[in-house]
């Protein structure tokens, strides 16, 4: 995976940690955001070699993943 640049790194993983705000820490929580990073940081690093922006690709990755509240609700459940 071609490396995307620091800060879209933190910006991904604040979105994800926002997303997943106020849930209690488990192994388990941890595990699934690291999935999701890894799955945005990914698809943003596919859209930017496909010559989008770094700004377009990290949208186009968000909206990728779809709605995503009923994973924080799952996780909320446990």
């Amino acid at each position: 995976m071609p490396k995307i640049k620091n800060h879209l790194d933190k910006k991904v993983n604040a979105y994800i940690d926002n997303l997943f705000s106020g849930i209690s820490p488990t192994q388990q929580l941890y595990d699934l955001k690291e999935e999701l990073v890894t799955n945005i940081k990914e698809k943003i690093a596919d859209y930017i070699a496909r010559g989008m922006d770094e700004e377009q690709a990290y949208k186009e990755a968000i909206i990728s993943m779809g709605d995503l509240s009923g994973l924080v609700d799952d996780m909320r459940k446990l």
